[in-house]
């Protein structure tokens, strides 16, 4: 007895069986959470934007500013929309300066090259002007 109608067939079976086992990652075998990506890399350093910003300050339109701190426009606008036009405030007038603390870019990539060319440490301090600073060799207090 046919109804006319076609039947449809069901091609998946019940049970799906494998036959590797499952691979775990390094950080499953020995207990620690996986890693985060970091992210996208920041555009340009702390330099670039203040430079923008002080061109900005001056009268400069996004584009020209741009040009000038030698960053791209996609970049810029990107920086305009997060900051709602205005500049973040530590590249505001008013903003306290840097505390000199913590080295900057310029200065880590100065150290890298120095010490490829196999200068002392003492030697590096004194070429970047870090010498007499606490916590640098051969300053005062280390």
């Amino acid at each position: 007895m046919q109804s006319g109608r076609i039947q449809p067939v069901v091609a998946t079976p019940y049970k799906l069986e494998v036959a590797m086992g499952i691979r775990r990652q390094g950080a499953d075998r020995c207990g620690r959470p996986p890693l985060r990506s970091p992210g996208r890399p920041t555009a340009a350093g702390r330099d670039e934007r203040q430079s923008f910003w002080v061109h900005i300050a001056r009268g400069l339109s996004s584009e020209a500013a741009a040009i000038e701190a030698g960053i791209s426009q996609p970049v810029v606008t990107r920086w305009f929309r997060e900051s709602g036009g205005m500049p973040p405030t530590i590249f505001r007038a008013t903003a306290k300066p840097l505390s000199g603390r913590y080295l900057s870019l310029a200065e880590r990539e100065e150290i890298a090259l120095l010490l490829v060319q196999n200068y002392s440490l003492r030697e590096i301090a004194c070429r970047i002007g870090r010498l007499n600073r606490p916590g640098i060799a051969g300053g005062p207090n280390s």
